[in-house]
């Protein structure tokens, strides 16, 4: 293991290779916009997540780059008074939450302190921000899951990407995800099986399913299930759809997205609806929206709400005139506004 530190007593330690998997004591000094850990290794920056600023870590490096390097912390030397345990045994691979080690009064201050530095950079500095609200619930917020299928030799495989990789990772049990969410996701899981359609290969392009998402309504617990394929038919897609219905009573409707292209966006332009509805209802405050499977919507409602009474607020007390909702999602912002009487132009 290399020491990152300077000025320690005794000889220095024995060289290690910065190569994937070698272990480094480094010191944490900030965080990046992403709530890593930052920290040097020789002439390379060092990403750790999970990382607070002020600790020594032991770090297993993971990526190398030319002038970055990633690592996952391998053990706390010296922790930060700020670290909390991570719940989540995903936690320490998981790309998904990057915070979750941090108390929730440091994690707050941190996001609020994004915010101030994204103003600043655009000469917005004197812009008053006030002080991150807590959301209402630590877990269980999260109402949208998207996830890869990869068939293994174990058989077919959902997960997310990890960093720096097309490696993997299974979040079952995901603490984030709403209780709906992973029903569906343990639906939609037992229906591959039991089907085994083929999969999207990225190598060779062949395959029909590339990813899964699911959809969870906040009001009624309802979900919405999307299979994303390569466009190609594939007779027995019916048959995916009615075992996960039969699997998870909750899932209002199936559809599939045709996404033939070869890149990483996530849907291509035409969706299918194969089971039930291809829509959700969902509240926003006083109105119900219909949220379909490609349309923008807040993955923790419960915040997104508040955003949209906040907005509605401010509203209320700028000068009358018309107002323009940028990047408006299903329109719950702009109902708000048109609610009080204003004329909103909407742009999605």
């Amino acid at each position: 293991m290399s020491d990152a530190t300077e000025g320690t007593d005794g000889p220095p330690p024995s060289p290690v290779p910065v190569v994937p998997g070698s272990v480094h004591r480094v010191v944490v000094g900030t965080r990046d916009d992403r709530g890593r850990g930052t920290g040097a290794l020789g002439r390379r920056s060092l990403r750790l997540p999970n990382a607070l600023p002020g600790e020594t870590i032991d770090a297993r490096l993971f990526h190398i780059g030319r002038t970055v390097a990633e690592a996952r912390v391998e053990s706390v030397v010296t922790p930060s008074p700020d670290r909390v345990a991570d719940a989540c045994y995903h936690g320490a691979v998981c790309p998904g939450c990057g915070l979750r080690t941090t108390a929730a009064a440091a994690r707050r201050a941190f996001l609020r302190d994004r915010v101030v530095k994204a103003l600043e950079a655009e000469g917005l500095a004197h812009v008053p921000v006030l002080p991150t609200a807590a959301a209402p619930e630590e877990d269980g917020w999260r109402h949208k899951a998207y996830l890869t299928a990869r068939r293994t030799k174990r058989g077919i495989f959902l997960g997310l990407y990890e960093e720096h990789s097309h490696r993997l990772l299974g979040i079952e049990g995901c603490p984030a995800h709403a209780a709906p969410v992973e029903r569906a996701l343990s639906a939609v899981r037992q229906a591959l099986r039991r089907v085994d359609p083929p999969i999207y290969d990225e190598r060779s392009r062949e395959g029909w399913l590339r990813y899964v998402t699911v959809r969870a309504s906040h009001a009624d617990a309802s979900t919405l299930v999307t299979l994303v394929t390569a466009g190609r038919s594939f007779a027995p897609e019916r048959a995916v759809a009615d075992e996960i219905r039969r699997l998870d009573k909750h899932v209002t409707g199936i559809v599939v997205n045709l996404h033939e292209g070869v890149g990483n966006a996530p849907f291509g332009s035409k969706f299918v609806p194969i089971a039930g509805n291809p829509f959700l209802m969902e509240a926003a405050g006083p109105f119900t929206v219909r949220v379909s499977a490609g349309s923008f919507f807040q993955v923790n409602p419960v915040v997104g709400g508040r955003l949209h009474d906040a907005v509605a607020a401010a509203a209320r007390a700028a000068p009358p005139g018309p107002a323009a909702d940028l990047y408006g999602g299903v329109g719950c912002t702009a109902l708000r506004l048109a609610a009080d009487g204003r004329a909103v132009t909407l742009v999605e």
